[in-house]
Order: C-alpha cells, then sequence, then structure tokens
C-alpha cells in the first residue's frame, strides 16, 4: 500500500475545522471522481475515553501511479495552513477507519412495532431505549468529521473508528465499507 501524507500546520484553529471544511470535502469529490481505490487513515488518532483526529491524513492506494495523479499538492496549496509531502511512500502497517452510526431512527421504529403488537410492551420500552442510549453514547465518545451534504446543505457528523481488515474497500469517503 502505498500513502500521501497531508498534514494541518498547528495554529490556533482547530485542526477538526480544517480538515471539516477544507480537506475532507475535496478528497471526497476527488474519491468520487476517481473511484474507489483510496483510502483514509489518520496516523495520530488517539482514543482515551474520546477520539481524537490529530494533524495528520494519509491518502492511501495500492497504485502508486493513481495515487500521482491525484496532485495533491496542487488541490491543497491555496491554503497556507495545509501542507502535502509531495513524497509517496510504501508502508505494510496503516490504520483503517470505518463509519459507524448511531441509532437515530430507533425511536419511530419500536412506535411502528408497538401499532402493530409486535413483541414489545411497555415494560420492555426501558430496556430497549436503555440499550440505544448506551449504544449511541459509545458512538458519540468516537472521533468524528463535520460535513456538509451536497444535496440537501444540511450538516451532519460522520464518526469513524479504527477497524482492523485485510482487504479493504472504500466508500467515496476513503473509509472501509463492512469492515
Amino acid at each position: 500500500m502505498f500513502y500521501q501524507c497531508i498534514t494541518i500546520k498547528p495554529l490556533l484553529t482547530n485542526s477538526n475545522i480544517i480538515l471539516s471544511e477544507d480537506i475532507f470535502p475535496r478528497l471526497h469529490s476527488l474519491f468520487v471522481k476517481n473511484g474507489s481505490i483510496f483510502g483514509i487513515s489518520f496516523p495520530e488518532y488517539t482514543y482515551i475515553k474520546h477520539g481524537r483526529i490529530g494533524n495528520k491524513v494519509n491518502i492511501l492506494c495500492e497504485d502508486k501511479e493513481s495515487l500521482r495523479k491525484l496532485n495533491l499538492a496542487d488541490i491543497f496549496n491555496t491554503n497556507e495552513e495545509i501542507s502535502v509531502d509531495n513524497t509517496i511512500y510504501e508502508t505494510q502497517q496503516f490504520q483503517l477507519f470505518c463509519r459507524i452510526r448511531e441509532n437515530a431512527h430507533t425511536n419511530r421504529y419500536i412506535n411502528r412495532l408497538k401499532k402493530r403488537h409486535i413483541f414489545f410492551s411497555n415494560e420492555d420500552e426501558p430496556i430497549i431505549n436503555g440499550h440505544i442510549k448506551s449504544h449511541n453514547r459509545k458512538i458519540f465518545s468516537h472521533a468524528y468529521i463535520k460535513l456538509k451534504s451536497g444535496s440537501t446543505k444540511q450538516s451532519f457528523n460522520l464518526f469513524i473508528k479504527p477497524v482492523i481488515t485485510d482487504h479493504p474497500s472504500f466508500n467515496s469517503y476513503g473509509l472501509v465499507i463492512n469492515p
């Protein structure tokens, strides 16, 4: 696997803001145009009670020439807060990430099942809601990237977590599909 490193220069600005507003939207459009052969890694990612992404983003690809054709340095040269290393490195050790989602629509689902009188009683609801809240609390403790939908213009949080896989397939965000 080959990679190229993008570094957010340490300034007073939060690196997650720069990642969310400047880096990730451009990478997403590049990945959409060039196919799902590119992955993304955060080598400074840490998780101690809460996930932190850090100031580095590695763009991964199994083909060195495809990575070179992205011209990352030309794309990000207008922003003085971002630096792109022109060198393409080869590595066998890298951390991949996948998207995780909260159970946002579960209450609607539970209410629909109750109306149909399917296996729910009022005594089950606190147990189910407690499980949902604890699941969501775990998800919300992970790192996230704040994005804006291109079609609806609504903001949303893309929660990510590290994943281990031998043969990754990437989505248009550079995250692993179905780890």
